[in-house]
């Protein structure tokens, strides 16, 4: 694909768009697959490959945003879970 970002399409094929799309054209058998005909059929919505690159960077800094979240969350989780036991121990030992 002359153009297209390589990335820009793993981006795209992560979407919620692309996944239903995905599970209506999959054939059932004992897992769903989809046929090539049904991936070439999948309309990208394609900008200019400087756009592309302006895309990646802003969906990569939101997973790194993401991602700094959620270890927030399981630090502050884990924390509250210690202070929990804190407060049980200091209230059953009196």
């Amino acid at each position: 694909m002359t153009g297209t970002s390589k990335h820009y399409i793993k981006q795209i094929i992560k979407t919620k768009y692309f996944i239903i799309y995905a599970s209506d054209k999959a054939s059932e058998t004992t897992i769903k697959n989809l046929s090539l005909k049904g991936m070439r059929m999948f309309l990208v919505p394609l900008p200019s490959i400087v756009e592309q690159q302006i895309i990646i960077e802003r969906v990569d800094k939101l997973m790194a945003m993401i991602d700094e979240l959620e270890k927030q969350v399981t630090d502050r989780k884990s924390r509250s879970e210690m202070l929990m036991q804190s407060v049980l121990r200091e209230v059953f030992s009196r």
